[in-house]
């Protein structure tokens, strides 16, 4: 049973604007990612002698900490956008973070990466 029918016209705009969007995205985090100062994208990855590892973003202290913002969490293939603060980080998770590179080098420090 059909529930509902999508027009080609209608689909090929939503292929075109997430095209465009996804593009302007990686081109952003390309150009932050390669950042040595001012603002940066990174990723910290949680291993099992993580102090981040089996606590949450809020237990962990690291949203506490000024500089930066968890912007998402990788937890294996899918990313959770803007998490809360009850998100549990586990071994193998990636913390993605945005903010000034020398705040982000101090946290990379402390976990030890």
């Amino acid at each position: 049973m059909v529930k509902r029918i999508i027009s080609a016209g209608f689909l090929l705009a939503i292929v075109i604007v997430a095209g465009i969007f996804g593009y302007m995205w990686i081109e952003g985090y390309k150009m932050l990612k390669d950042q040595e100062e001012g603002y940066r994208v990174e990723d910290i990855f949680v291993d099992a002698d993580s102090i981040f590892a089996g606590k949450t973003l809020k237990t962990s202290d690291i949203m506490e900490r000024k500089g930066f913002s968890v912007v998402a969490v990788r937890k294996g293939g899918r990313y959770i956008f803007n998490p809360s603060g009850d998100e549990r980080i586990e071994t193998g998770d990636a913390l993605i973070l945005i903010g000034e590179s020398k705040s982000i080098r101090e946290v990379k420090a402390v976990k030890g990466q």
